[in-house]
C-alpha cells in the first residue's frame, strides 16, 4: 500500500505540474488574468516546489528496505553528480534564468497595459543546448539515480523519470506549435537528451 500511495503522490504531482504549464491552460489563463498574467510562471514555479514538498517528505518517511548503495563506489557516485550539477549548471548559464523562474515577466507588471512575453523568445542553440536539446532534464534524471536509495525511494525516481520523458514529449509539442519548421530543424540536428551527434550549424 505504501508504493501505491507513492506512485498516486508523485503521479498527481506530475499531473498538475504539466497540466497547469500546458499551452492549454495558459491560454485561458492569459485571457482571464490580462496584465496579471505576468505573475503566472513566477506563482507557477512557487506553487510546483510546494506541491514537491508533500509527496517528498511521504517518501522520506516511510521505512523500506535499502534498494542500491554506492558504498564501494563512491567515486562513481561523485562522477554522477558532478555531471548532473554541471549540465544543470550550463543549462541555466545559457538560458535567461529571471526568464525562466518568471521574474522577467513579472516585472512587466510595473508597465500598464502590457503582457508578459512569453518563457521561449527564441531557440536557443549554444552551449550545452548544440549537444542535447533537455540538458536540465538530463541533468536532474542522473542526480535522481545517483543518490543510495530505499525502495519506497526507488519507486519515486521511477514515477518522476518517467513524468520527464512524458513531460519532455509534452514540452517538445509546445515548442513545435510555436516555432514550427524551425524547432523541427532543431530536432533533427540535435539529439533530445544523450549526445550522440554534434549539432553541425
Amino acid at each position: 500500500m505504501v508504493y501505491v500511495n507513492i506512485i498516486l503522490l508523485w503521479t498527481a504531482f506530475g499531473f498538475l505540474h504539466s497540466f497547469l504549464i500546458s499551452r492549454w491552460m495558459m491560454k485561458i489563463m492569459q485571457a482571464r488574468l490580462g496584465r496579471y498574467y505576468a505573475f503566472y510562471r513566477l506563482g507557477y514555479n512557487i506553487f510546483s516546489l510546494l506541491t514537491f514538498i508533500p509527496p517528498y517528505l511521504y517518501t522520506k518517511s516511510v521505512s523500506t528496505p535499502l534498494a542500491y548503495s554506492f558504498s564501494g563506489w563512491r567515486w562513481l557516485q561523485f562522477g554522477l553528480l558532478v555531471l548532473a550539477l554541471g549540465l544543470m549548471l550550463g543549462a541555466f548559464l545559457t538560458y535567461d534564468l529571471k526568464e525562466f523562474l518568471g521574474i522577467k515577466q513579472a516585472q512587466t507588471f510595473k508597465r500598464p497595459g502590457t503582457v508578459a512575453a512569453p518563457r521561449h523568445t527564441r531557440i536557443v542553440k549554444q552551449g550545452l543546448l548544440a549537444w542535447v536539446r533537455h540538458p536540465i532534464y538530463l541533468g536532474t534524471i542522473v542526480f535522481l539515480w545517483s543518490m543510495d536509495s530505499t525502495w519506497a525511494e526507488v519507486v519515486a525516481k521511477g514515477v518522476m523519470t518517467l513524468y520527464i520523458l512524458v513531460g519532455i514529449r509534452l514540452e517538445e509539442q509546445k515548442l513545435v506549435a510555436e516555432f514550427g519548421e524551425e524547432y523541427r530543424r532543431y530536432q533533427q540536428e540535435v539529439p533530445m537528451l544523450l549526445p550522440w551527434r554534434r549539432n553541425k550549424v
